[in-house]
């Protein structure tokens, strides 16, 4: 359940979005914060813990993780536009923040090797910057005498102890607060130096490659082929290279002037380097400045260009004129160089993928967590064992005995191993087994030969799966998620999210007054959420004969029509009616913006 419901709704949280901005924009890019947020609340029954985590012997403080988690947090709905306000998707982030501790302190390793360190002046010039997002900037007076420098210090103070109250009610001293900038301010300068060296070595090795691509070009090879094979320009893949007609001053200055030199048909002897990489540019058409074609067209260019200043006066230069018309067609592969941030996260991924650093998470929550989901964490890991994943939910449990979430989860688990259980009573069944066999051999039969059915008997393990109970490990799961509601419900913490479960797991095992009671109880709790409301809806439709559960059918039709009208605005609907929207044309990544065009 847990893992669908990830595939579902976070397909953008992916190793992909991880890199620039968890290793730089997380430690260095901070929003401006309301000054009375507070830590996360969906945790606060857990007993504090003197350390989350461990990476090779070095201790990561709850409270610093967690300062840093919210910030990377906020970013990440501010990147994304996502809201992530449940628990499965906090605890995800949660997750992912571990990455982002790892990734500092090899980078903090590798500081020490090269004797990168961060001086005072540059520590106090990220904490202004950070306190100027947070409480604003400085207040500076025009005035001058002894009452303005008397209000002057007045406000800085006031705006000081605004600062550091801010800390404290995220959960952090100041000295604690210093040291984490300490070691941003380091991380960032190392990474920098190793992206740079990197950036170095990878320039020789892509240019090496796009001058191969020319000799296989000059040898024989079709250019459209190697284009649509090799090519790093998405948009023009598929077109073999192709870019569409250019005027002058569209594309990059150094493409331009490579692409404008070549005759229709020629390939430019060298790769032609822009900021997005190596080029190897062909030219397969030109319109040049001359002849009658160009001399008709004049007067209608002239015309244009006059219409395009807004000024009667103006009169365009032939040199204008000629520019206008002169156009290419111009096809390339891109050999896409990488800069030094790109370079110093692929750094620091081999680093983690080598094995030689030992990371050990202490929050009980966070490591049954992780190690249930490892194969999305650590791509290339085996399978969770779920016995295993029970018994690290167990020990958090044992820990924590009123966090209501580790039942939940606890929960999901039981779920899977009742799923698995499932699986591998069917591959023993010795009757699904002769039916697999009599489909295999179905192609092979004939009126002469019939098909020969044997029936072997159960084996051990078919035999061991009869006598056990098939809905052990869901009732287990009912458990769970029932201990999860109570403890909720207990602190007055009412939530469809745990309602939900008890219900669904409730119905598979025929438990309908349960389930019935429980679905009901989740309406008034999943107001304005649609997908919960719709899992209400299907869950009770099985019991529509019953006169109470078509009367809370009904209630919930209605919440549902209700949402749905809300998500569309009639004035954008009636606007849609009358108008048809023109698409918009998007500017390719090699053409040069308007803002940035020669005047």
């Amino acid at each position: 359940m847990i893992i669908s419901y990830l595939r579902k709704n976070t397909s953008i949280i992916v190793w992909a979005f991880l890199g620039i901005f968890l290793i730089f924009g997380v430690f260095f890019t901070y929003g401006a914060f309301a000054p009375g947020l507070k830590p996360d609340q969906s945790r606060k029954d857990a007993k504090p813990l003197a350390n989350t985590m461990r990476i090779d012997g070095v201790d990561v403080p709850s409270e610093i993780y967690n300062y840093k988690y919210i910030q990377f947090k906020q970013n990440y709905e501010a990147q994304t536009g996502q809201r992530m306000n449940n628990y499965v998707a906090d605890l995800f982030l949660r997750t992912q923040a571990v990455d982002i501790f790892v990734s500092q302190e090899l980078f903090l390793q590798e500081a020490k090797k090269r004797n990168i360190t961060a001086d005072s002046a540059e520590i106090t010039k990220a904490i202004n910057e950070e306190k100027e997002r947070i409480v604003g900037p400085e207040r500076k007076s025009k005035d001058k005498g002894a009452k303005a420098k008397f209000l002057s210090v007045a406000a800085d103070k006031e705006r000081e102890d605004e600062f550091r109250s801010y800390l404290l009610r995220m959960g952090v001293t100041y000295e604690i607060y210093k040291d984490m900038m300490m070691k941003d301010v380091i991380q960032r300068k190392t990474a920098q130096a190793i992206g740079e060296e990197l950036a170095k070595k990878e320039k020789g090795n892509l240019e090496k490659r796009a001058a191969d691509m020319i000799t296989r070009v000059n040898t024989g090879e079709p250019f459209e082929n190697l284009a649509r094979q090799f090519s790093e320009d998405e948009s023009t893949r598929e077109t073999g290279g192709q870019l569409g007609w250019i005027k002058r001053g569209t594309l990059f200055e150094e493409f331009e002037k490579a692409a404008f030199s070549l005759a229709p048909g020629q390939l430019a002897p060298k790769p032609v380097e822009t900021q997005l990489g190596f080029h190897i540019i062909k030219l397969i058409d030109k319109k040049t400045a001359s002849g009658p074609e160009f001399e008709a067209e004049k007067p209608e260019i002239a015309a244009r260009l006059i219409a395009a200043k807004k000024d009667d006066k103006y009169k365009p230069t032939d040199a204008e004129i000629k520019k206008e018309y002169e156009s290419i067609l111009p096809a390339h592969i891109l050999i896409r160089n990488k800069d030094a941030q790109q370079l110093a996260q692929e750094w620091v991924r081999k680093q983690i993928a080598d094995g030689k650093h030992k990371v050990e998470i202490l929050d009980l929550e966070l490591k049954s967590y992780r190690y249930l989901m490892r194969q999305y964490f650590e791509p290339g890991t085996a399978a969770p064992d779920l016995n295993e994943a029970i018994k690290l939910y167990e020990e958090a449990i044992k820990a924590n005995p009123n966090n209501q979430w580790l039942y939940y989860q606890l929960g999901t688990v039981y779920e899977q191993k009742n799923a698995e259980s499932a699986m591998r009573a069917l591959a023993d069944d010795p009757y699904a087994s002769a039916m697999d066999k009599e489909t295999s051999d179905a192609d092979g039969a004939s009126p002469d030969k019939p098909k020969q059915v044997e029936v072997k008997p159960a084996g051990a393990a078919a035999a061991k799966s009869a006598k056990a109970d098939p809905n052990e490990y869901l009732k287990e799961a009912l458990e769970a998620y029932k201990q999860a509601k109570k403890i909720a419900d207990d602190k007055y913490e009412y939530n469809s999210m745990l309602m939900l479960p008890v219900a669904r797991v409730a119905q598979s095992l025929n438990n309908k007054k349960l389930a019935v009671d429980t679905f009901t109880e989740a309406v008034d709790f999943s107001v304005g959420e649609k997908a919960a409301l719709t899992q209400i809806r299907d869950g009770l439709t099985k019991y529509q004969s019953d006169a109470k559960v078509k009367k809370t059918l009904v209630e919930v039709e209605k919440l549902l029509k209700e949402l749905e009208a809300l998500e569309v605005d009639p004035y954008d609907a009636a606007a849609g009616e009358q108008t048809e929207e023109e698409p918009i044309e998007q500017e390719s990544e090699y053409l040069v913006p308007e803002s940035k065009k020669k005047k």
